[in-house]
């Protein structure tokens, strides 16, 4: 139904964090592609992240914020997006009301 993209630049904490509140969403996404920079500091982060089988992390070269955000939306398989930066906590419906607002808009 939607895809979740998440440019990071490795806070484990927050993106943890951010992590559990999506997958315990009333309306689970299908994929979760979390991109982050392709450097050393990130690759040992990328360890420690709370990865379930939905989630996908992508290594970038030399890629903005921006730039990461639309290289997620390309290789998404979903019909929608939601965006979401590493530091967010979604409320437990925010996915489920975010999709039936796009489908009404």
């Amino acid at each position: 139904m939607y895809s979740v993209i998440i440019p990071s630049i490795g806070r484990i904490n927050f993106l943890n964090e951010l992590l559990e509140s999506v997958y315990n969403q009333s309306l689970q996404p299908n994929e979760i592609i979390i991109l982050l920079d392709n450097n050393n500091s990130c690759k040992e982060a990328a360890k420690f992240i709370n990865k379930k089988d939905i989630c996908e992390i992508i290594f970038c070269n030399r890629l903005n914020l921006s730039q990461k955000r639309n290289y997620g939306a390309l290789i998404s398989k979903s019909k929608y997006l939601i965006f979401s930066d590493d530091d967010d906590i979604w409320e437990f419906n925010k996915g489920e009301l975010t999709i039936k607002s796009l489908k009404n808009s």
